[in-house]
């Protein structure tokens, strides 16, 4: 009897714990921030994937690495493992152990058919499974549906399945986990994806991709990305961090930086990402993953295995050595000031805020070299408001200090003190703006900055940034210019692509002075794009001549036909070109009986690199040219055997490629002919391309009236010899494997 009723007596009190932690569940959010037991809870997290050398992802980790792991991670300041794959019950336990709360994600592939019912099927399964595990656990603060979706994919899927795809995965983690908030991890490619079905607005932002927050600074990129979508939702960046992997151009580029760049990169971003308003961040990542260029028995260069804070350089130190950034965000991690931030205009009263770990003591504050003055203490958190009003307008150190054993920790932060209501408005404010609501193939696009004062005067010859991204392509425009009398800078760039719509962001930046404090500013947009029927076909008319002789000279038999004139500004391009300088050009293409002739007169600041041969030429300086002798078969996607790329070197190899039998194919043209004239600011390519090639028939002609698919495409190598960029006549950076995107050539 004594038995049931102490049975009965635990059910009842089981049920009125979870009625409470219904009620009252652990984990809230309010006003753009996270509270878990009703504190500020500031998420200074981790990247954690514990695989370590000859480990794929999901492979078994010994205990003892786990929890040497999760020791170093807390003795760092860290309270947050943020993962890529559901976190076990045994690793979830460990993390308790040592007070990390964990962000639980949900392994679903990123580039697959988000429309696809067995896709669907897995990704359901999966988010319960993962759900039924995490609410066991009190340390999970919010559940990733996804990590960084591929954009072609998002688009090809189609974005209304897709997001209909999202919501259900919401709910359904709401319905398993009531209690626990939901998000994904996006990327800068799907800036313009809709948020609204997460509780928590989530993005990996690094700093040096695509551009963006070189322009407008990567507190603005994140400050940004947070007003496009937060809207007063916490706002999270789930992943930033650098590689010192032996590849890479360093200089807090995506790879190839050194240590000192490793650690002064995670931390200016670190700052950064606070004076953007993030409820927190997290460093990608823990140790370094050697399965990530697909051979985990070997560290290879690749800038992906070398992002660890810890390094695993060989098989024998397993638990890796902490490289300096380890110890740069131990240090920085003791004292943070989170409110005011860097370069905040505050009126006469602000909210003093300050996260510090248990060791810190005596946290006390003061402006400039005045007094020193006592925060309140409460948990990790030491709080006071800020009377300014005695303070003269203008630029002030706000400075914190807190004592840790006997040494000091100080931290300090640049503020505005503004005079009154109307000097709390910007001192310049910086708009951008594109010419249509949406576009379609085949359309220029402007982009325009405008830059007015706090009276809304424009500011004249105002120096301004100015760029814009394919979501699709990872191609990047930028210019720098100054602004007209009315305050515009304006610059326009063609619209084009394949799938049925895609989105382009774009941003304007400019450096503002305010009160002598020197800071970069700049806002961010986004518009789409259709298909709207495919790019226009456009149409070369080439003559018949028979007096060309190949030898990279311009001579009279050239002179009577038409010209493509390719350039950044009015083709589709890809990759990074600068200028019509850096790369542009002239070709013409005429015909005789037996074969068709080029002449591309290039611009290039650094002229006919190219060491590559065969298949490769297509990567070094190169003109490619497409060609079908039978448009009429041109496919939808793809190549007819009547399909031709072929590839002519500045170093006068040529290729054609074999996606598809027919023809000569994997193999030098046959009976023709390449010639390079090397100048100072660029280089002609001459050649001539032999019907033979297209045609398995000798007695076949060219002949006056015939139609062909026709285009052209310039890549770029410059100094790195490998292509940086390309631009293209009539289609996309697809030329290559779908001829649909061709134009046409008509010989006359």
């Amino acid at each position: 009897m004594r038995q049931r009723i102490i049975v009965l007596v635990m059910t009842v009190l089981l049920g009125v714990s979870a009625l409470y932690a219904e009620e009252n569940p652990r984990i809230q959010l309010k006003d753009g921030s996270i509270y878990i037991d009703g504190e500020k809870f500031f998420i200074k997290g981790i990247g954690y994937s514990p695989y370590r050398p000859g480990q794929w992802p999901g492979a078994s980790v010994p205990p003892r690495t786990l929890e040497a792991d999760f020791k170093r991670i807390r003795d760092a300041g860290f309270n947050t493992l943020r993962v890529w794959g559901t976190m076990p019950e045994d690793q979830l336990e460990m993390a308790e152990k040592y007070d990390l709360m964990v962000i639980q994600a949900v392994p679903l592939k990123s580039d697959v058919d988000f429309g696809y019912s067995g896709f669907i099927r897995l990704a359901e399964s999966s988010v319960r499974q993962m759900c039924r595990i995490g609410k066991k656990h009190s340390n999970i603060i919010m559940y990733l549906m996804m990590n960084e979706p591929h954009a072609d994919r998002l688009m090809s899927s189609g974005v209304d399945k897709t997001l209909d795809l999202y919501r259900r995965l919401a709910s359904i983690a709401r319905e398993e986990d009531p209690n626990r908030p939901v998000s994904m991890a996006n990327a800068y490619w799907s800036l313009w994806l809709d948020q609204s079905m997460w509780d928590i607005v989530s993005f990996n932002t690094y700093a040096y991709a695509p551009s963006i927050s070189g322009d407008i600074g990567y507190a603005n990129f994140v400050k940004g990305t947070r007003s496009l979508h937060a809207q007063g939702r916490p706002f999270v960046v789930t992943e930033f961090g650098y590689s010192v992997s032996p590849d890479g151009d360093g200089g807090y580029a995506y790879g190839g930086n050194s240590q000192e760049e490793q650690a002064d990169g995670i931390i200016s971003c670190f700052r950064g990402l606070l004076e953007g308003g993030a409820a927190g961040g997290c460093v990608f990542e823990w140790n370094d993953e050697w399965w990530k260029a697909k051979k985990p028995e070997r560290h290879d260069t690749h800038p992906e295995e070398w992002f660890g804070i810890v390094g695993i350089e060989s098989k024998q130190d397993i638990l890796g050595t902490p490289r300096k950034a380890y110890y740069a965000l131990k240090e920085e991690f003791k004292l943070i000031v989170t409110e005011p931030r860097e370069g905040q205009r505050i009126p006469d009263k602000a909210l003093i805020e300050v996260n510090a770990v248990s060791q810190v003591r005596g946290v006390r504050y003061r402006i400039g070299r005045g007094k020193w003055h006592d925060l309140t203490n409460k948990g990790d958190w030491w709080r006071a408001e800020l009377d300014a009003s005695k303070l003269q307008a203008g630029l002030h150190t706000f400075t914190v200090m807190g004592t840790e054993d006997k040494s000091e920790i100080t931290r300090s932060v640049n503020i505005i003190k503004c005079k009154d209501g109307h000097d709390l408005l910007p001192p310049v404010n910086i708009e951008v703006t594109v010419d249509k609501p949406r576009y379609k193939n085949g359309d220029i696009a402007s982009i325009t900055a405008r830059v007015t004062n706090r009276e809304g005067e424009p500011l004249k010859d105002y120096d301004v940034r100015l760029g814009i991204f394919n979501a699709i392509n990872s191609h990047t425009r930028q210019w720098e210019g100054k602004t007209d009398e009315r305050g515009y800078f304006t610059k326009r760039t063609p619209v084009a692509g394949k799938l049925d719509s895609w989105y382009y962001v774009y941003w304007a930046g400019a450096d503002v002075e305010d009160y002598g404090y020197k800071r970069k500013d700049g806002v961010m947009g986004y518009v789409g794009a259709d298909f709207a029927g495919g790019l226009p076909v456009k149409e070369l008319v080439s003559v018949f001549t028979e007096d060309i002789k190949i030898d990279g000279i311009i001579d009279k038999a050239w002179l009577s036909t038409e010209i493509i004139e390719l350039n950044i500004d009015t083709n589709f391009g890809e990759g990074t070109i600068e200028s019509d300088s850096d790369l542009s050009a002239k070709v013409r293409v005429v015909w005789d009986k037996e074969n068709l002739y080029l002449l591309a007169d290039i611009k290039d600041d650094v002229p006919a690199v190219n060491r590559y041969s065969g298949n490769n030429v297509w990567n070094g300086d190169c003109v490619e040219l497409f060609i079908s002798v039978d448009p009429a078969r041109i496919p939808e996607t793809g190549y007819s055997a009547a399909d031709f790329q072929i590839l002519i070197g500045a170093n006068t190899e040529m290729w054609i490629p074999g996606q598809v039998k027919g023809g000569v194919r994997n193999d030098v043209p046959k009976a023709s002919r390449a010639i390079a004239n090397k100048g100072k600011d660029g280089y002609i390519l001459e050649a001539r391309i032999n019907i033979a090639n297209f045609y398995d028939k000798p007695f076949i002609k060219f002949k006056k009236g015939d139609i062909l698919g026709f285009d052209i495409a310039i890549g770029d190598a410059d100094e790195a010899g490998t292509r940086e960029g390309k631009i293209v006549w009539n289609g996309t950076e697809a030329g290559y494997k779908d001829s649909a995107v061709w134009g046409r050539l008509k010989l006359e």
